[in-house]
């Protein structure tokens, strides 16, 4: 048979060519769809708070925010009708703008994190501590599952047991953990948490931003800051820290009235500091405490959104 060179040339060549048509328009519809992806973040981002769907309604009836409430709603669509936590949120990793949130304010149990964090506790304890045993308590051998199946009595490595923690994520391995590191679950407790607070290092201005929100209510704008802690001594120096401060961060922000919630959430009550024209009498008529040593200690009360901003602002309705 002939050879036909051109022709195989031909073919290679055509060959080429639809590859890189079809290349071409693939690039094309990406850079089309991320342009759309977008155009659709930008304008869902101007109306979706944490309110979520609801705010965006309230501000679509005849309103210019059409446009943006649809490409919220094309984005994001409505609540997932097979959302069952209890709490979500979905932010933006560049900016920290929140684009949608359920009960995101919400304090919630940090469910199997808790032994992510349990286990980073242990490695840093097993550094000095690297051939130190357990022996298993009645509170650790009787979790419930999903668990290893300890008998009380029985002797574990911590560093064994770690395995367990980590790749079947079993509840009685992790009591008897931080049983071993602290005695009990209470005190390992404390300790993971000041092992994951970050509020020493950080500035004045730092920690009353940290979770600041501003409020309107009878035509008087105040804000709302809260950190969270277990440890006593930790709000102690941190409300020292604040309290020189209260008025210039008042200013700063543009607010009538500052409140502060430094919040005890192993006692569940919260000492409260605040600035401004009648902001001291205000928590009175809320909470019908008075504030003898500077602060106010409100006991039971640890949720901003569902127990102080209600009751101050009926207060400011009054």
């Amino acid at each position: 048979m002939k050879r036909r060179p051109h022709k195989i040339v031909s073919v290679v060549l055509l060959v080429v060519l639809i590859a890189g048509m079809g290349m071409a328009c693939r690039i094309q519809s990406l850079e089309s769809r991320n342009k759309r992806w977008a155009e659709n973040t930008e304008t869902a981002g101007k109306i979706l708070t944490e309110s979520g769907k609801k705010e965006a309604q309230k501000q679509t009836d005849g309103t210019e925010n059409d446009a943006a409430a649809q490409n919220a709603k094309r984005v994001f669509g409505d609540e997932p009708a097979e959302l069952y936590a209890r709490s979500a949120v979905l932010m933006d990793a560049d900016s920290g703008r929140v684009l949608f949130g359920k009960d995101a304010d919400v304090v919630r149990p940090m469910a199997s994190t808790t032994k992510i964090m349990t286990c980073i506790l242990a490695l840093e304890y097993l550094r000095k501590h690297p051939d130190q045993t357990i022996e298993v308590s009645d509170q650790a051998a009787s979790q419930p599952k999903v668990h290893l199946g300890m008998q009380k009595g029985e002797v574990f490595y911590i560093k064994d047991l770690l395995y367990s923690l980590m790749l079947e994520s079993h509840n009685d391995s992790a009591v008897a953990v931080a049983e071993g590191i602290a005695g009990s679950v209470e005190e390992f407790a404390k300790e993971m948490f000041n092992a994951g607070s970050n509020l020493k290092n950080k500035t004045v201005e730092e920690i009353f931003l940290q979770d600041f929100k501003k409020f309107s209510a009878n035509d008087i704008t105040f804000g709302v800051g809260q950190i969270n802690s277990m440890s006593q001594t930790e709000l102690k120096e941190i409300r020292e820290k604040l309290e020189p401060h209260l008025e210039d961060t008042c200013i700063s922000q543009n607010v009538q009235m500052l409140f502060f919630m430094l919040t005890d959430i192993i006692n569940e009550r919260t000492q409260l500091i605040c600035c401004g024209t009648n902001a001291s009498e205000l928590v009175y008529e809320a909470f019908g405490v008075k504030n003898p040593d500077g602060y106010f200690m409100l006991k039971g009360v640890v949720s901003r959104k569902k127990q102080f901003i209600p009751a101050i602002i009926e207060a400011m309705q009054q």
